[in-house]
């Protein structure tokens, strides 16, 4: 939520596992998520380049054949350049990114990652709109990937970045109703009575 001071805190208070894991074996909750991949991100948006370089370049060696892993791994040196102002190395993780991601059709992967993914997405659209081939490349994520990610995000393909991030659906009536519930302080109780 942008809250790096208490993502510090909360990171600081995770208790590492004391059985050792065999060699090349990961926790399945690391797999996806996890403690790893969260220091990462307090690295980067802590602007602490050396450290967040150093921690994916580790995990990057020990990821080989795990394909979320690499993609969220290269996901986020795309941010990190992103951040450092290296437009170019950061499309360069982005693609890779996608060149895994494509052919699973995965989506939530990549736009969890926020502001800054959705950003080199719709660049890699505008970039991919205006090449020769007509929007279509070998050799690069297809324009239809590129328009079902940012669909999914709320973001227009081809709009500037600045476009405000709408949610992936809308909430159900049922859901609504439940919202209204909470907000007036319902229990939980007499909100399944209702």
């Amino acid at each position: 939520a942008g809250d790096l001071a208490r993502a510090s805190r909360l990171a600081g208070s995770i208790v590492p596992d004391p059985l050792p894991q065999p060699e090349g074996w990961l926790p399945i909750a690391e797999e996806i998520e996890g403690e790893t991949l969260g220091r990462i991100r307090l690295a980067i948006y802590g602007s602490d380049w050396s450290n967040a370089a150093e921690l994916i370049a580790m995990e990057m060696a020990n990821a080989s054949g795990r394909a979320y892993r690499l993609i969220k791994l290269h996901l986020l040196d795309a941010v990190m350049q992103h951040r450092k102002g290296q437009r170019n190395a950061a499309h360069r993780s982005l693609r890779k990114a996608l060149q895994l991601s494509e052919p699973g059709g995965y989506v939530r992967v990549m736009i969890d990652e926020g502001g800054d993914i959705l950003t080199l997405l719709q660049e890699e659209y505008a970039a991919l709109q205006e090449s020769p081939s007509g929007g279509e490349s070998r050799l690069g994520p297809s324009r239809v990937y590129l328009e079902l990610l940012l669909n999914a995000a709320g973001r227009s393909p081809g709009a500037s970045s600045s476009t405000g991030h709408r949610p992936l659906e809308a909430l159900t009536d049922r859901e609504k109703e439940i919202l209204v519930f909470l907000a007036n302080g319902v229990s939980n109780k007499e909100m399944a009575s209702r």
